[in-house]
Protein backbone atom coordinates (compact mmCIF):
# COMPACT_ATOMS: atom_id res chain seq x y z
CA UNK A 1 0.00 0.00 0.00
CA UNK A 2 1.06 3.38 -1.19
CA UNK A 3 2.11 5.45 1.87
CA UNK A 4 1.72 9.36 2.12
CA UNK A 5 4.92 11.78 0.97
CA UNK A 6 4.19 13.43 3.58
CA UNK A 7 4.59 11.00 6.14
CA UNK A 8 8.37 10.65 5.93
CA UNK A 9 9.10 15.06 6.29
CA UNK A 10 10.89 16.11 9.93
CA UNK A 11 8.74 17.37 12.47
CA UNK A 12 10.66 20.45 11.64
CA UNK A 13 10.66 20.58 7.90
CA UNK A 14 8.26 23.01 6.14
CA UNK A 15 6.46 22.36 2.63
CA UNK A 16 7.54 25.14 0.33
CA UNK A 17 5.98 23.02 -2.44
CA UNK A 18 3.94 19.76 -3.70
CA UNK A 19 3.07 18.50 -6.85
CA UNK A 20 2.78 16.46 -9.46
CA UNK A 21 3.66 15.61 -13.13
CA UNK A 22 1.48 17.25 -15.73
CA UNK A 23 -0.76 13.87 -16.82
CA UNK A 24 -1.07 15.23 -20.63
CA UNK A 25 2.74 15.14 -20.70
CA UNK A 26 3.62 12.10 -18.60
CA UNK A 27 1.01 10.18 -21.11
CA UNK A 28 1.72 11.79 -24.25
CA UNK A 29 5.82 10.56 -23.90
CA UNK A 30 4.62 7.34 -23.17
CA UNK A 31 2.51 6.93 -26.16
CA UNK A 32 4.59 8.65 -28.57
CA UNK A 33 8.09 6.42 -28.07
CA UNK A 34 10.11 3.97 -30.57
CA UNK A 35 7.76 1.26 -29.89
CA UNK A 36 5.03 3.13 -31.52
CA UNK A 37 5.77 2.79 -35.20
CA UNK A 38 6.77 -0.44 -34.28
CA UNK A 39 3.57 -1.98 -33.33
CA UNK A 40 1.81 0.15 -35.85
CA UNK A 41 3.20 -1.47 -38.29
CA UNK A 42 3.39 -4.52 -36.89
CA UNK A 43 -0.30 -4.59 -35.68
CA UNK A 44 -1.36 -3.75 -39.47
CA UNK A 45 0.18 -6.27 -40.84
CA UNK A 46 -1.45 -9.16 -38.55
CA UNK A 47 -4.23 -7.05 -38.80
CA UNK A 48 -4.22 -6.91 -42.55
CA UNK A 49 -3.57 -11.25 -42.58
CA UNK A 50 -5.97 -11.85 -40.15
CA UNK A 51 -9.10 -10.39 -42.24
CA UNK A 52 -8.14 -11.72 -45.35
CA UNK A 53 -7.48 -15.39 -44.24
CA UNK A 54 -11.12 -15.05 -42.19
CA UNK A 55 -13.03 -13.84 -45.20
CA UNK A 56 -11.39 -15.95 -47.08
CA UNK A 57 -11.54 -19.53 -45.81
CA UNK A 58 -14.07 -19.45 -42.64
CA UNK A 59 -12.50 -22.99 -41.57
CA UNK A 60 -9.39 -21.34 -40.97
CA UNK A 61 -10.28 -18.74 -38.71
CA UNK A 62 -10.19 -21.42 -35.86
CA UNK A 63 -7.04 -21.61 -35.83
CA UNK A 64 -5.40 -18.26 -37.44
CA UNK A 65 -7.14 -16.30 -34.71
CA UNK A 66 -4.93 -18.03 -31.85
CA UNK A 67 -2.25 -17.82 -33.57
CA UNK A 68 -2.48 -13.73 -35.13
CA UNK A 69 -3.21 -13.13 -31.05
CA UNK A 70 -0.18 -14.73 -30.10
CA UNK A 71 1.73 -13.03 -32.95
CA UNK A 72 0.54 -9.52 -31.93
CA UNK A 73 2.50 -9.69 -28.63
CA UNK A 74 4.63 -6.76 -29.60
CA UNK A 75 1.72 -4.62 -29.82
CA UNK A 76 -0.12 -5.86 -26.24
CA UNK A 77 3.05 -5.26 -24.82
CA UNK A 78 3.07 -1.70 -26.68
CA UNK A 79 -0.90 -0.80 -25.30
CA UNK A 80 0.32 -2.40 -21.57
CA UNK A 81 2.68 -0.13 -21.31
CA UNK A 82 0.35 2.54 -22.03
CA UNK A 83 -1.69 1.49 -19.35
CA UNK A 84 1.02 0.98 -16.73
CA UNK A 85 1.68 4.37 -17.69
CA UNK A 86 -1.30 5.32 -16.13
CA UNK A 87 -1.24 3.44 -13.31
CA UNK A 88 2.08 4.46 -12.46
CA UNK A 89 1.20 8.39 -12.61
CA UNK A 90 -1.26 8.35 -9.66
CA UNK A 91 1.64 6.98 -7.78
CA UNK A 92 4.35 10.03 -8.71
CA UNK A 93 4.78 12.90 -5.88
CA UNK A 94 6.68 15.65 -5.06
CA UNK A 95 7.80 17.92 -2.24
CA UNK A 96 9.84 20.60 -1.63
CA UNK A 97 10.32 21.29 2.19
CA UNK A 98 13.11 24.16 3.87
CA UNK A 99 15.70 21.14 4.49
CA UNK A 100 15.14 18.07 1.73
CA UNK A 101 13.78 17.25 -1.79
CA UNK A 102 11.05 14.06 -1.44
CA UNK A 103 10.47 12.05 -4.74
CA UNK A 104 7.85 9.32 -4.23
CA UNK A 105 7.18 6.62 -7.44
CA UNK A 106 6.56 3.22 -8.68
CA UNK A 107 4.03 0.55 -10.35
CA UNK A 108 4.51 -2.44 -8.59
CA UNK A 109 6.89 -1.13 -5.96
CA UNK A 110 7.18 2.07 -4.42
CA UNK A 111 10.55 4.13 -4.26
CA UNK A 112 10.85 6.95 -2.04
CA UNK A 113 13.66 9.22 -1.99
CA UNK A 114 14.77 11.67 0.15
CA UNK A 115 17.73 14.24 -0.65
CA UNK A 116 18.93 17.20 1.88
CA UNK A 117 20.03 20.99 -0.51
CA UNK A 118 23.93 19.74 1.23
CA UNK A 119 23.92 16.93 -0.74
CA UNK A 120 22.60 18.13 -3.65
CA UNK A 121 26.24 19.13 -6.04
CA UNK A 122 24.36 20.31 -8.94
CA UNK A 123 20.93 21.66 -10.11
CA UNK A 124 19.50 21.00 -14.05
CA UNK A 125 16.42 21.97 -15.75
CA UNK A 126 15.61 19.82 -19.06
CA UNK A 127 12.72 20.42 -21.89
CA UNK A 128 11.99 17.61 -24.03
CA UNK A 129 9.66 18.66 -27.02
CA UNK A 130 6.53 16.81 -25.43
CA UNK A 131 7.64 19.04 -22.39
CA UNK A 132 7.52 22.10 -24.46
CA UNK A 133 4.54 21.22 -26.10
CA UNK A 134 2.63 20.95 -22.63
CA UNK A 135 4.90 23.87 -20.99
CA UNK A 136 6.38 21.85 -18.35
CA UNK A 137 9.92 20.67 -17.73
CA UNK A 138 11.90 18.29 -15.62
CA UNK A 139 14.65 19.23 -12.93
CA UNK A 140 17.03 17.04 -12.57
CA UNK A 141 19.04 16.90 -8.71
CA UNK A 142 22.52 15.64 -9.35
CA UNK A 143 24.87 13.51 -6.35
CA UNK A 144 28.26 12.18 -7.01
CA UNK A 145 26.68 8.56 -6.38
CA UNK A 146 23.02 9.02 -8.14
CA UNK A 147 20.41 11.73 -9.32
CA UNK A 148 16.93 12.34 -8.98
CA UNK A 149 14.45 13.60 -11.42
CA UNK A 150 11.14 15.59 -11.41
CA UNK A 151 9.36 15.23 -14.09
CA UNK A 152 6.97 16.75 -16.51
CA UNK A 153 6.46 19.81 -13.39
CA UNK A 154 3.86 22.31 -14.48
CA UNK A 155 5.72 25.80 -13.17
CA UNK A 156 8.96 24.24 -13.26
CA UNK A 157 10.82 27.63 -13.44
CA UNK A 158 9.56 28.68 -9.97
CA UNK A 159 10.41 25.08 -8.37
CA UNK A 160 13.86 25.74 -9.79
CA UNK A 161 14.28 29.04 -8.64
CA UNK A 162 12.87 27.65 -5.23
CA UNK A 163 15.26 24.81 -5.24
CA UNK A 164 18.31 26.89 -5.75
CA UNK A 165 17.44 29.78 -3.14
CA UNK A 166 17.06 26.95 -0.77
CA UNK A 167 20.44 25.08 -1.52
CA UNK A 168 21.97 28.64 -1.66
CA UNK A 169 20.71 29.11 1.86
CA UNK A 170 22.00 25.71 2.86
CA UNK A 171 25.26 26.19 2.06
CA UNK A 172 25.55 29.68 3.20
CA UNK A 173 24.15 28.09 6.78
CA UNK A 174 27.15 25.74 6.82
CA UNK A 175 29.64 27.58 5.32
CA UNK A 176 29.06 30.65 7.73
CA UNK A 177 26.92 29.95 10.83
CA UNK A 178 24.35 32.72 11.66
CA UNK A 179 26.42 34.55 13.83
CA UNK A 180 29.24 34.94 11.55
CA UNK A 181 26.74 36.12 8.44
Amino acid sequence: MKQDLKTFIGKNEKILWQGKPVKKCFILESIINPLLPFALIWGLLDGFVFFEMAFVDKGIAAIVIPFILLHMLPVWIYIGSIIFCLIRYSRFDYIITDKCVYVAAGLFSYQYQMKSFAELSSISMHRGIFDQMCKCGDIIFSMPDSSIQMINLPDYQEVYKLVIEQQREVHQDTQFPNKLR
